[in-house]
């Protein structure tokens, strides 16, 4: 860009995640379960999850998603 380029930008809010819901709610210790997580972006921003790399923390543990893909802003995706 210089001085004599025109550009516009469009500004968009960052992406703020929360956790709409996640099944199985309950397990048992050792117990090896699949799951699946609603996630919402109320943000405008985009989130892109890479596969085989993006966990979820709560705390007492992680789960690895292995699903990859987007999650689009103001919207909700299911990861399992």
């Amino acid at each position: 860009m210089g001085a004599d380029t025109a550009d516009s930008w469009r500004l968009v809010t960052p992406a703020q995640l929360s956790l709409v819901s996640i099944v199985p709610d309950s397990m048992s210790n050792g117990q090896n379960v699949s799951f699946a997580a609603q996630v919402h972006d109320s943000g405008q921003a985009n989130v892109k999850f890479v596969g085989d790399s993006t966990y979820l923390d709560f705390g007492a543990g992680q789960i690895l998603s292995t699903q990859g893909g987007t999650i689009l802003g103001n919207t909700t995706k299911t990861l399992n």
